[in-house]
């Protein structure tokens, strides 16, 4: 999202800044000035943590800290990081435009976007004059989506809740019509009782973007444990490349009482045609009748 267009007073991009720096903007793909813009484009097409913030005149003194370090794309990948990342908000615009090709018209239908990060979706669906958009995360985002509420002029709301793998729900939270999950299945050890859960928040329509496997079967392939969140132990503790079939990811939300699903169509550009680590990722769209 290309926040230039809505002229951000020298306020908004010091806050900005600052909530870059904390780690709050990074992983979503912002345009905040021309010496400002996040986005995680960038490392899905290098296939490796190639920064996450393009900020060239950050304090030195702060590029001490490794954590902070990681973040900060070099300078001379500019032109690269913006290209990849520009891809990456027309994939996600993509993903947007298809639900509501599907489910018609938004200031009729709430939205909610499970493991929302920095409100990407929340604020694309407002910004389209959902009747209600929001966004549910385990991290506080909501000074994220104060700032850019006040940037676009939107209301997207954040709820600051997340799915819990030991209770299978996310408490404090009620059903909306449409629910979306982008990149986060591939995170939760228990992916079928994570995938219920979505399914049962969402009274219309949910569509999740992860990754899977290709095996002709009902599988689930996980990866090394990463070790994002040192509280979760065996056996919640698989929360790197967790991949379901294809064919288990339909027939899963077939069970949910979603009786069409939709994969959603890839954008015909080899770029956008993400992978990790080898898997691919793949959009499904569940509807109900």
């Amino acid at each position: 999202m290309d926040l230039r267009e809505f002229s951000p007073s020298a306020t908004h991009l010091e806050c900005a800044r600052r909530l870059a720096i904390q780690g709050l903007i990074t992983y979503q793909p912002y345009v905040f000035a021309d010496d400002l813009e996040t986005g995680v484009g960038f490392e899905f097409e290098e296939n490796y943590y190639a920064g996450l913030i393009y900020h060239p005149d950050i304090d030195p003194e702060l590029l001490k800290s490794p954590e902070l370090r990681r973040l900060i794309v070099d300078p001379a990948h500019r032109d690269r990081f913006r290209a990849a990342n520009g891809r990456l908000r027309r994939l996600y615009d993509h993903f947007v435009d298809s639900v509501l090709t599907h489910v018609g018209e938004p200031s009729d239908l709430t939205f909610l976007d499970v493991g929302c990060n920095t409100g990407y979706f929340p604020m694309s669906f407002a910004r389209r004059k959902a009747k209600l958009a929001a966004g549910c995360d385990r991290q506080d985002f909501s000074a994220v989506f104060d700032l850019l509420n006040e940037i676009m002029g939107t209301d997207a709301r954040f709820i600051h809740a997340h799915y819990d793998p030991m209770t299978h729900r996310i408490d404090g939270v009620e059903p909306f019509d449409v629910v979306t999950s982008f990149a986060v299945l591939c995170h939760t050890s228990d992916p079928l009782f994570h995938l219920s859960c979505l399914g049962s928040l969402a009274r219309k329509a949910l569509l999740v973007w992860t990754i899977v496997n290709t095996d002709d079967a009902y599988t689930v392939h996980f990866g090394e444990p990463r070790g994002d969140y040192s509280g979760d132990g065996f056996p919640i503790c698989f929360d790197n490349l967790v991949c379901p079939s294809d064919k288990l990811m339909v027939r899963s939300m077939n069970l949910m009482g979603f009786k069409r699903v939709v994969r959603v169509p890839e954008l015909d550009v080899p770029a956008l045609q993400y992978e990790w680590k080898g898997y691919p990722f793949r959009g499904y769209l569940g509807l109900r009748d």
